[in-house]
């Protein structure tokens, strides 16, 4: 016997149905050095969005300013869709997307990497766009490929300590 719901059409979904009927997606490819830069691109546009953060309450801090353009001017929080993104859409793994971030964020300058990196992997990790086993396996490849990266940037391993690992395990 068929089951009728309120609008007296054919309810066809069973318990373990899933509401979502859409063929899945088509993975896209894309290599491990352009997954790395868009992770590089996404850091760098975290580190713009905490500078206009920052100025912005250094605005508000010294003067006032009418209500009125206050409201325009709101703290941005950032997307950090694009990990989501690279593991739907081209099936990426995320401790994979950790692993090439590190290795194009470490090409940046020092003090930004200072400033900026221990906040973006707390928020990183707060969002739960990636995962503690995920962190611990994409830190742990990184590591694996130090002797290699250490070459071209000798304090490699006192930036991994002092940004990534040591902010993570307090």
């Amino acid at each position: 016997m068929d089951k009728q719901n309120s609008r007296g059409g054919r309810n066809d979904r069973g318990a373990g149905a899933k509401r979502d009927d859409r063929p899945p997606r088509d993975i896209v490819e894309i290599t491990d050095e352009d997954m790395g830069k868009q992770l590089r691109k996404n850091f760098e546009l975290f580190v713009s969005t905490e500078k206009y953060n920052k100025h912005l309450n250094e605005e508000n801090n010294e003067e006032e300013e009418p209500e009125e353009e206050k409201k325009d001017k709101k703290p941005r929080r950032h997307d950090f869709g694009v990990y989501r993104r690279l593991a739907e859409n081209n099936g990426k793994k995320e401790s994979m997307m950790l692993h090439f971030f590190l290795t194009q964020v470490f090409e940046l300058d020092k003090p930004v990497i200072e400033d900026n990196l221990p906040k973006y992997l707390d928020q990183l990790s707060q969002n739960k766009s990636l995962g503690k086993a995920n962190f611990s396996e994409g830190i742990s490849t990184f590591i694996s490929m130090m002797p290699e990266l250490a070459l071209d940037s000798p304090l490699l391993h006192q930036l991994l300590w002092k940004n990534v690992m040591k902010p993570l395990v307090s």
